[in-house]
């Protein structure tokens, strides 16, 4: 199901908001490999941390990450 404009009006903001803080965007509406069947909306990094972002309209899902996976500290936002 496409996103609405809401959904992605809010990608955006939070986009920005990021990579005005120094954040890199890494991946775009793609699956993480650890994860093949989650797909959040973006990815940011830095030196210190990747951010899972995921913008929900509505939803009661509770999203568990292995965080060994990865070399840098995660967070979902």
């Amino acid at each position: 199901m496409p996103a609405s404009n809401k959904h992605q009006n809010k990608l955006v903001m939070v986009l920005n908001e990021y990579i005005e803080k120094g954040y890199k965007l890494k991946n775009l509406n793609s699956s993480l490999p650890q994860y093949p069947n989650y797909l959040p909306d973006a990815i940011v990094e830095n030196e210190k941390e990747i951010v899972i972002i995921e913008i929900i309209e509505s939803s009661n899902k509770l999203i568990e990450i292995d965080k060994s996976l990865f070399s840098k500290s995660i967070r979902v936002d």
